[in-house]
């Protein structure tokens, strides 16, 4: 259970210090695993792309969808980290990859 800095229960606050189980003084606890691999800085290159395109940063398998600047989904598919993807039949122009919960922008020319 948490506590603020100075609670009841002795020990000001600390860890241990009698009470119900031990005390936090508030401290930040860093990201989970799950929250730390969704958080991790992903980037597609090359940009502009001709034939393929890599997203750079992943660390497992993972679904990504490509849309048009028109919100129109043109690609959905699976991706392995350092896999290429292809891009080739796409029509010059921008588009937005989603990866996990990011939305990377890439041209295609």
């Amino acid at each position: 259970m948490w506590e603020p800095v100075g609670g009841s229960g002795g020990g000001g606050g600390n860890l241990g210090g009698g009470g119900n189980g031990p005390k936090r003084d508030g401290e930040l606890l860093g990201p989970s695993p799950v929250e730390a691999a969704s958080l991790a800085r992903l980037a597609v290159f090359p940009n502009p792309a001709v034939d393929f395109i890599v997203v750079e940063g992943l660390t497992e398998r993972v679904a990504v969808q490509i849309y048009s600047l028109q919100s129109k989904l043109v690609y959905t598919g699976m991706l392995a980290p350092a896999a290429r993807l292809d891009v080739r039949d796409l029509q010059p122009g921008t588009y937005l990859l989603r990866v996990n919960s990011q939305t990377l922008r890439f041209v295609k020319r």
